[in-house]
């Protein structure tokens, strides 16, 4: 059975940023090439493209790091997935409130629960949230 892990983009974005490289990042993107399925909801682009988009502003990464990040990150071996629709909206709602949670992360760990995925982040509170109901974390 290929194991599925969902990416959130505080995962990702370190591959991109050098003031924030992680191993932990490199090392899920090479599951991503030995069989486990790496997914994220399609808005995972445009959250990744506001956080580049703010590092360029910030001055920690040139225009050029962006352009090759925005090129980069269309070879990952991650399956982006339509995930939001009229009827999750409560539940994902409902995960945001109860555990004061971004509408984007609760996003990412509905996708995890419903998937019946890991989750992999680097946010502290998404990680909390996880482990409390049950989903198994990176």
């Amino acid at each position: 059975m290929v194991k599925s892990i969902v990416l959130d983009n505080s995962a990702l974005v370190p591959l991109f940023l050098p003031d924030e490289s992680t191993e932990f990042s490199q090392r899920l993107l090479k599951l991503g090439t030995q069989g486990s399925l790496l997914i994220s909801p399609s808005f995972l682009l445009i959250e990744f493209g506001n956080t580049i988009a703010t590092a360029v502003r910030r001055n920690r990464i040139t225009p050029a790091q962006a352009a090759f990040a925005h090129a980069q990150i269309q070879e990952l071996p991650i399956t982006l997935v339509d995930y939001v629709s009229a009827r999750r909206i409560p539940s994902i709602h409902g995960l945001a409130i109860q555990y004061g949670l971004s509408f984007y992360d609760a996003l990412y760990l509905a996708l995890a629960m419903e998937e019946g995925a890991s989750l992999a982040t680097l946010d502290g509170k998404l990680k909390q949230a996880a482990v409390v109901i049950g989903v198994e974390t990176w």
